[in-house]
């Protein structure tokens, strides 16, 4: 069984290592954040359905 400090070592090393990831990105993946915006509705486009 592990001890509340094992387990607190393996929180922490978890949350650092996906603050790391969120950081670092990824530009070569599948679906970069520009490509998410592009297919995104723009605002323009929410006000002149009024």
């Amino acid at each position: 069984m592990q001890t509340r400090k094992d387990l607190y070592q393996a929180h922490r090393l978890m949350t650092q290592r996906v603050a790391l990831a969120l950081l670092q990105g990824k530009p070569g993946a599948a679906e970069s954040p520009s490509a998410a915006q592009a297919s995104a509705p723009s605002a323009a486009s929410w006000s002149s359905s009024s």
